[in-house]
C-alpha cells in the first residue's frame, strides 16, 4: 500500500511565483507521487497485488487567489491517479485519490476567520480534521475497493456542494 500525501501550500499571485518556486511545488506535490508509484509498483505488480491512494484536494473549485500553482498540482495529481489506474489495473494494483476539503491542522491555522467562514458554508459545520479522512482511506485501501480505481473522493464535509 502507497499513501501519497506530500504537499505544501504556496500562497502567492501567478504573476508573483518564480519557475524556481513553481518547480519546486511540482516537484513536491506531483512528482513526488510519481517516484513513489514507480518505485513500488514493480513488487505491487510481481505480487499481483497492491493499493494507491494519492491526497488532492476539493480546492480546485474555489476562486481564491493566490492558489494557481497549488491547485495545479492538485489537479495533475488526480490525472496521473486515473492514468495510473489505466495503466497498472490489470495487475492488481488499485490507484485512487482523495480529496479532502480544508483540514483543520496547525499549518492551516494561518487562515485564522477564512478558515472559519468556510466551515460555516459545508453542509456539516465544523472544521474537518485528520481523522474524518481515516474512514475513506480504510475503504479506499481495503478488499471492499477492488474494483474501484480511477476515482476520486471528496471529503469535505459539503464544502464544495456549497460553492
Amino acid at each position: 500500500m502507497i499513501v501519497n500525501n506530500a504537499g505544501i501550500v504556496p500562497h502567492e499571485a501567478l504573476a508573483d511565483v518564480t519557475v524556481a518556486d513553481w518547480r519546486r511545488t511540482m516537484a513536491i506535490n506531483v512528482e513526488s507521487v510519481m517516484l513513489m508509484c514507480r518505485s513500488f509498483f514493480p513488487s505491487m505488480a510481481e505480487r499481483k497485488y497492491g493499493r494507491v491512494v494519492n491526497l488532492s484536494s476539493d480546492q480546485l473549485g474555489l476562486t481564491l487567489g493566490g492558489f494557481a500553482t497549488y491547485m495545479a498540482t492538485k489537479a495533475a495529481i488526480i490525472g496521473l491517479t486515473r492514468a495510473l489506474a489505466n495503466e497498472f489495473g490489470e495487475q492488481g494494483i488499485t490507484v485512487n485519490c482523495i480529496a479532502p476539503g480544508l483540514t483543520k491542522t496547525a499549518r492551516t491555522e494561518i487562515y485564522g476567520p477564512l478558515f472559519d467562514e468556510l466551515a460555516k458554508t459545508q453542509a456539516i459545520k465544523r472544521h474537518e480534521v485528520p481523522e474524518d479522512l481515516v474512514g475513506a482511506m480504510s475503504f479506499l485501501t481495503s478488499d471492499d475497493s477492488s474494483f474501484i480505481t480511477g476515482q476520486t473522493l471528496i471529503v469535505d464535509g459539503g464544502l464544495m456542494n456549497a460553492i
